[in-house]
């Protein structure tokens, strides 16, 4: 990497150094600098990285490259100080910037989809772009200005449930300004008649067939808030299933007989985290599965799920059932 570049780099991340052309040499007795200057470092060779090594799918070999990406990163966001940093927000944003980009070129395939942030996720064809549970906790992990210009791309929005990992208000308000639909389970704004709640039946959304599924997610032992599985059905069949928060113990046995009854899943988001995986496999019949819901900042350390996690247990649990992929924030990939 050349020095002008990394030079570039640290301009964009807020770290200047007056009258030098050139990164300081020397760091003793002061940390905070010298992690600052390491932080945009490794986040600019992640980036770079992800960029070389796009996502593909995977039918259980393991690819040394992408695994050293993914690591690099889970180990970054998981040490306390990330999300305060401007590294951390630069990087963000870097990945966000090229989403857009992405989005304003002509679809050369028949299906890609995005993974923004969290289980956040756009799935672009030719003729419709849904996004599902698009979130950047108000601003505070993905600038509020991307969030609006991703919303710009789409043609409608569903929201699994109403947690503030998956329900963004700037996100929402951005859909309804622009008069295009969004989706909600009961529970979620329920006294905002702006809102389609929907509670399960196959409903026309955005030129898309939506079957609603309505399941739940623990909240308290004694409580269980509305989680809606959402099955999307694009023109020429293309069909995606996003399982939000589904974990509520007492759902499984409906889930369990969903095998067979349902058309097979082209594409399943399910979180990395789901107890379940094997039954949701067997209940929607996926081609492919990508994972979500890694590393949720807004969750304790413990709770943030890594993405070399997601890629174990698909590949050493969920494997031969299903070729998968684990994405990146701000990465994509074609499935048809």
């Amino acid at each position: 990497m050349k020095g002008k570049a990394i030079l570039a780099f640290l301009l964009l991340s807020q770290f200047v150094f007056a009258q030098q052309s050139r990164l300081p040499l020397q760091y003793w007795n002061d940390v905070p600098r010298y992690m600052a200057v390491q932080d945009s470092l490794l986040l600019l060779a992640i980036d770079k990285a992800m960029d070389a090594r796009p996502p593909v799918v995977s039918h259980g070999e393991q690819d040394a490259a992408r695994q050293l990406i993914l690591c690099s990163l889970d180990a970054f966001l998981h040490t306390p100080r990330p999300d305060t940093t401007a590294a951390f927000r630069d990087f963000v944003d870097s990945r966000m910037g090229k989403v857009l980009q992405d989005l304003e070129r002509p679809l050369r395939g028949k299906v890609r989809i995005y993974k923004i942030y969290n289980d956040g996720f756009i799935v672009r064809t030719r003729k419709a772009t849904v996004a599902v549970d698009l979130n950047g906790r108000e601003g505070r992990f993905v600038p509020a200005a991307r969030l609006r210009a991703l919303s710009a791309h789409c043609d409608a929005l569903l929201v699994t449930h109403r947690h503030p990992d998956h329900l963004d208000r700037i996100v929402v308000e951005a859909f309804l300004e622009a008069g295009k639909p969004v989706c909600m389970p009961e529970d979620a704004w329920a006294d905002d008649s702006r809102i389609l709640h929907l509670d399960g039946g196959v409903h026309p959304l955005a030129g898309v067939q939506v079957r609603v599924l309505p399941g739940h997610q623990d909240e308290t032992p004694t409580r269980a808030i509305r989680n809606n599985i959402y099955q999307l059905t694009f023109p020429g069949g293309f069909t995606v299933t996003h399982t939000g928060d589904q974990a509520h113990q007492a759902d499984l046995d409906w889930i369990g007989r969903l095998s067979g009854t349902l058309p097979p899943s082209d594409v399943l988001l399910m979180d990395g985290w789901t107890p379940s995986m094997e039954q949701f496999v067997s209940a929607f019949a996926p081609r492919l599965i990508l994972s979500g819901h890694e590393n949720e900042m807004g969750h304790s350390t413990g709770h943030r799920e890594a993405f070399w996690l997601s890629d174990y247990k698909l590949r050493e649990v969920i494997r031969p059932d299903c070729p998968f992929s684990v994405l990146g924030w701000g990465e994509w990939i074609d499935c048809r």
